[in-house]
């Protein structure tokens, strides 16, 4: 979460993937990143990346991540 004041830095070589439109998107029971990922059109390095994950990251159905936006 961002908080009104706060700085946001965004390193060169990340620019176009947060120029890209995305939207909320419920994870629902079963479900993996990479399968999140595929259904969305992207490439799970940067489903990981605008969520802030690793590969080792667990999701839980519920949880609320970002998908690109079609």
């Amino acid at each position: 979460s961002l908080h009104t004041g706060q700085v946001m830095l965004i390193p060169p070589n990340q620019a176009a993937c947060a120029v890209a439109q995305t939207k909320n998107y419920t994870v629902k029971g079963g479900q993996t990143p990479f399968m999140i990922a595929r259904k969305h059109e992207m490439e799970i390095g940067d489903f990981l990346k605008i969520n802030n994950l690793t590969p080792h990251s667990t999701i839980f159905p519920g949880q609320t991540v970002l998908v690109k936006a079609n």
